[in-house]
C-alpha cells in the first residue's frame, strides 16, 4: 500500500473495518430470496389483472355512450331554458298588467282625494259666506 499513511493502513484492520464484518449466510440469502419472491406477482395473477383492464373497443363504446348521454342532456337543458324564458316572459306580462291596474287605482284614489279636497274647500267657503 504505497502512498497511504500508517494511520490509514491501521484503520483497515480495526474492528469496524470491512475485513471484520460478518457476511450473509446462504440461509439468510435464501430467506431474503423467498421474501422477495412472495412479494412478486405470479404470472396467473398478472394475467388476471391484465384481463380486468378495459380494451380499446370497450373504451370507445363507453365514450360513445357517454357522448350520447351528454347530447341528450344538452338537448333537455336547451328545451328547459326555452321553457323558462317563455314562462319569464309570461310572468313579466302579468306583472305589467298588475302594475298597470295598481297605477289606475292610485290615479282614481288621487282624483278622489283631489275632488274631496275641492269639495271641502267649497263647503268652507260657503260656510264663511253664509254662516
Amino acid at each position: 500500500m504505497p502512498g497511504t499513511s500508517i494511520t490509514a493502513r491501521s484503520n483497515l484492520f480495526k474492528k469496524d473495518s470491512v475485513m471484520n464484518k460478518d457476511y450473509a449466510t446462504n440461509k439468510e440469502l435464501n430467506n431474503t430470496k423467498e421474501e422477495l419472491l412472495d412479494k412478486l406477482v405470479s404470472k396467473k395473477d398478472f394475467e388476471n389483472e391484465i384481463n380486468k383492464l378495459v380494451t380499446k373497443k370497450e373504451f370507445q363504446s363507453e365514450i360513445r355512450r357517454v357522448d350520447g348521454s351528454l347530447e341528450m342532456l344538452a338537448n333537455e337543458v336547451g328545451e328547459n331554458t326555452l321553457e323558462i324564458q317563455k314562462l319569464c316572459g309570461e310572468m313579466n306580462d302579468k306583472f305589467n298588467m298588475v302594475l298597470t291596474a295598481i297605477d289606475g287605482l292610485s290615479a282614481q284614489i288621487g282624483d278622489s282625494r283631489t275632488e274631496k279636497a275641492a269639495g271641502e274647500h267649497k263647503f268652507r267657503r260657503h260656510e264663511q259666506r253664509f254662516g
